[in-house]
């Protein structure tokens, strides 16, 4: 697991670092990720419907403009916590990468789904 921050991208003297989260998704080996927003805290999702909060995403798509398309992703529990399960929901969020400054990438085999 890794948490990749803005200040890396700055160091690789990235003209505009607001656009390495984007750059750092698009090259991320893992598809389940957490994102967090300038003051620190994690990116949140809450269903309007039933009022769930999400905080973990399955990437569906990256577009040119660091837009992307994120699937919501909620964790069913087992008899333990290693017997849980990960899976998606049918909620889609679309953001724009810019607006975050540290993406916390999960490696797959953290999920089964």
């Amino acid at each position: 697991m890794s948490v990749e921050i803005n200040d890396v991208c700055r160091k690789e003297r990235c003209d505009d670092s607001r656009c390495c989260i984007c750059r750092i998704i698009k090259k991320c080996k893992c598809s389940f990720i957490q994102l967090y927003l300038p003051d620190n805290t994690i990116f949140t999702f809450t269903d309007p419907n039933t009022e769930t909060t999400y905080t973990t995403f399955l990437v569906e798509k990256v577009f040119d403009d660091c837009c992307a398309i994120l699937r919501a992703v909620t964790f069913i529990p087992g008899t333990t916590i290693e017997d849980g399960t990960f899976t998606t929901t049918r909620l889609c969020v679309t953001v724009d990468l810019c607006e975050f400054v540290a993406v916390f990438c999960f490696p797959d085999e953290c999920f089964r789904c």
